[in-house]
C-alpha cells in the first residue's frame, strides 16, 4: 500500500538532510545528543510503565539492553 502523503515526506526529508548540511559538525554532534538522550528517556519511561516495581539497578540493566549496550 503506498504512502498518500509519500511526496510530502520526501520533501521535507529532503529539507532536513539540506538544512542538516548547514550544520556544523559541532552542530550536529549536539543534535544527536540531544535525540539520544530523548530516546533514553522514552525508553526509560516504557521500561518503567512495563515494569513499575523495577529497581534502579534493573532499570539500568533493562536499559542497556534496550540500546544495544
Amino acid at each position: 500500500m503506498e504512502n498518500k502523503y509519500e511526496d510530502e515526506i520526501k520533501e521535507a526529508e529532503a529539507a532536513y538532510i539540506k538544512g542538516l548540511r548547514k550544520l556544523s559538525g559541532e552542530e550536529r554532534i549536539k543534535i544527536a545528543s540531544d535525540l539520544f538522550e530523548a530516546v533514553k528517556e522514552i525508553a526509560i519511561a516504557g521500561i518503567i510503565h512495563q515494569n513499575p516495581n523495577i529497581s534502579d539497578e534493573g532499570l539500568k540493566a533493562e536499559l542497556n539492553k534496550r540500546l544495544g549496550r
